[in-house]
């Protein structure tokens, strides 16, 4: 029971932090999914949201869009379709809680930026997202080195960043 409430409220919380009015999410899947799938390489990417909800006038994501240009531009819509994305929320069996149903990678970015669902970045994401989680951990390292209290902690840390460097190049 208590799970489902926390899902319930993490739900919600995406919802208020994106601030999009109650619609059906699930519909809302489906459509990025259909625009994904149309993608050449499974990216789902928000410029393809647009030009696919221009096309659909009757689509969920089309009604969530602004289309008055003297309101807003192309820019803004780009950026209503990213807050679309990054609401919907799947079930992950593996971290037993809810996750981003779409995830933007670090590799992605550099090529132009898209989103891949969930289950296909885990493969081939894990030890990229962990080696970004370890760079932004060596940040705040950084950021805060010049408190003495913290350097046990910052000294742990880097030798786990060493040794997850080391463990990626044997493997790889």
């Amino acid at each position: 029971m208590a799970e489902v409430e926390v899902l319930e409220a993490e739900v919600q919380r995406r919802r208020e932090v994106a601030k999009v009015e109650m619609l059906d999410y699930g519909l809302v899947r489906q459509e990025l999914e259909l625009v994904r799938e149309l993608s050449r390489d499974g990216l789902l990417r928000p410029g393809n949201v647009v030009a696919w909800a221009r096309q659909h006038v009757n689509s969920v994501i089309h009604g969530q869009l602004e289309w008055d240009d003297t309101k807003a531009g192309e820019a803004y819509r780009i950026d209503q379709a990213r807050q679309l994305i990054r609401v919907i929320v799947t079930y992950s069996t593996e971290v037993r809680g809810t996750v981003r149903a779409y995830i933007s990678q670090p590799s992605d970015r550099v090529r132009g930026g898209g989103y891949r669902t969930y289950e296909n970045s885990i493969l081939q994401a894990r030890q990229e997202l962990v080696a970004d989680a370890l760079n932004e951990l060596r940040n705040l390292s950084n950021r805060w080195t010049h408190l003495p209290e913290l350097g046990p902690i910052f000294a742990v840390l880097e030798k786990a960043v060493r040794e997850f460097r080391d463990n990626k190049l044997a493997a790889g």
